[in-house]
């Protein structure tokens, strides 16, 4: 198990009695009438310091390596407590000690279910070309299931921003945007999915749909953002972060960040389904446009022998390059699409990340 050391710094105080600090930890000061009283305070001052890093991080402010006695404290009591809850955020770099790799590899063979890897190589540069700065970048923490947050700051958000279905925008395109079920129009008018002659034509039909819904569900979201901070403002949050109260605005108001939330879901099923066009249908040509929109139209009835080759085609999640390239292309292409829209703010509109996988 390793073990930090901290320079601790004791200073008289201003009118009486002493102040004890350790730079490396900022913002954790303590104070007593005495050196020695100061001193005991800042011992539990400091533990509780560290507690609170390995929630922001295992690097500090300037980019140094802060792995310290409670990371291997809390991989220990998971285990042994053997909980569900909380998660356990692990947040790695390149120059974690390999001493913590090891103890987080034994961790995940005990408590894999509970343990969420995040990547500072990856999340640091994320987060500085959304324009965080660095020094804040570097102490990320996250919230909810696995989404990024900075603690103190005023990046305050409703848990989730809606749903997107995107398995009903693939199939409103290849209806021309007509519900099979109500027999009404609800998507837009693409073109007919028998003109159809490659996989673009498809995508292209599934994007008119994607802008078509998300532009609705994005005037709602901004308009429940303006409600809520008309009528539900958070003067005691408010007050606990940082910039509200210097710019005497409600955290509704000012927003270090304001990152909106939407989430996708049945991105699996839509890469499948595109992967299985295109070698059928586009690649192989065993199966017309003609054939699988009256195949879908009557739920696969009499094309039980169709439905099983589509069933067996290619699948996402198997090192698979050629599905593997759709895939990208798809997620690619749902982001900028997201992006493309802006909160009430100015700031772009961002997915939820924890649904990357679902069908």
């Amino acid at each position: 198990m390793v073990k930090m050391k901290y320079t601790v710094i004791i200073e008289k105080g201003r009118e009486s009695g002493y102040v004890v600090y350790a730079p490396a930890l900022k913002g954790c000061v303590s104070q007593g009438e005495t050196k020695e009283e100061a001193l005991k305070n800042a011992d539990s001052q400091h533990n509780l310091a560290v507690k609170f890093r390995l929630s922001r991080g295992v690097v500090d402010a300037d980019g140094n390596d802060i792995t310290n006695e409670m990371s291997y404290i809390v991989l220990e009591a998971t285990q042994a407590l053997k909980i569900a809850r909380p998660e356990v955020v692990i947040k790695l770099h390149k120059n974690t000690p390999h001493e913590f790799l090891l103890a987080v590899t034994d961790h995940l063979r005990v408590a894999s279910g509970i343990s969420a890897l995040w990547n500072d190589e990856m999340m640091v540069p994320y987060l500085t070309e959304k324009g965080i700065p660095l020094e804040d970048a570097r102490l990320y923490s996250t919230h909810g299931c696995m989404r990024w947050n900075i603690s103190g700051k005023s990046i305050n958000q409703r848990a989730l921003g809606g749903s997107v279905v995107l398995p009903k925008l693939l199939e409103y395109a290849l209806n021309q945007g007509w519900n099979k079920f109500t027999g009404r129009q609800m998507g837009a008018p693409t073109p007919d999915p028998r003109t159809f002659t490659s996989i673009e034509d498809v995508m292209q039909a599934y994007q008119t749909q994607a802008k078509f819904f998300l532009e609705k569900l994005f005037a709602i979201n901004n308009l429940v953002d303006v409600l809520d901070g008309r009528y539900l403002q958070q003067p005691f949050y408010s007050a606990l972060l940082d910039g509200c109260i210097e710019r005497g605005q409600d955290c509704r108001d000012y927003k270090y960040y304001a990152d909106t939330v939407v989430q996708p879901l049945g991105q699996v099923t839509c890469i499948n389904a595109l992967a299985a066009m295109k070698k059928l249908v586009f690649d192989e040509k065993k199966v017309t446009m003609t054939e699988l929109v009256e195949a879908l139209e009557n739920n696969w009835e009499g094309k039980e022998d169709l439905r099983v080759m589509f069933l067996n085609g290619p699948h996402w999640g198997n090192d698979d390059e050629y599905v593997d390239e759709i895939g990208r292309d798809f997620m690619r292409s749902n982001t900028e699409m997201v992006h493309s829209f802006k909160n009430i703010w100015g700031f772009e509109h961002a997915e939820d990340g924890t649904s990357g996988s679902s069908f």
